[in-house]
């Protein structure tokens, strides 16, 4: 019983040096669009073109919003704001055809025009994004990148209104 117990760990210790392991992809530029809906009373949602590397020629799909968390505003009332009105972190869910997978920003805001009047804010987030891994086709996609936000708030209480989204760099499967 040994002996053959033996002989079966040997078979599978030769056959895992000789089977390799899948190849990983090598890092690909993606492009990423957005047309964002901030909605007043649930999480914001978007459709999304993505092109490029994992998501070949272009690729549609959706987004809706996990969570955001300011992490700091960098001025105080009555003092005048900087030139960034605050920073934040998200995390967006991506959903595609083949599976879907978790984004994570970290942003800067700036306040370029106010509407005294309505109220209407237009704002420009820059910053970094990062995946690592998901569902499907993209449980093991791993990518980082920049990107670019501009949002129109027409509700600044609420914070309801629209925005775009372009999002550039590399991804690939592991």
């Amino acid at each position: 019983m040994s002996r053959l117990l033996l002989l079966a760990a040997m078979s599978l210790a030769t056959t895992m040096l000789f089977v390799a392991p899948a190849a990983a992809t090598p890092p690909q530029d993606v492009t990423i669009t957005l047309a964002v809906d901030f909605n007043a009373n649930a999480p914001c949602t978007a459709d999304i073109t993505a092109l490029g590397g994992v998501f070949g020629q272009s690729t549609t799909g959706t987004m809706e919003c996990q969570s955001f968390s300011p992490v700091a505003a960098a001025w105080a009332l009555p003092t005048a704001a900087p030139p960034h009105l605050f920073k934040y972190t998200a995390v967006d869910r991506y959903t595609f055809a083949g599976g879907s997978f978790l984004i994570t920003f970290q942003a800067t805001c700036t306040l370029t025009a106010v509407d005294p009047v309505t109220g209407h804010q237009s704002l420009v987030c820059d910053g970094n994004w990062r995946v690592n891994g998901g569902t499907g086709d993209y449980l093991l996609l791993r990518g980082t990148g920049t990107f670019i936000e501009l949002q129109e708030i027409d509700d600044p209480v609420a914070f309801s209104g629209t925005g775009t989204f372009t999002g550039v760099g590399k991804m690939h499967i592991d």
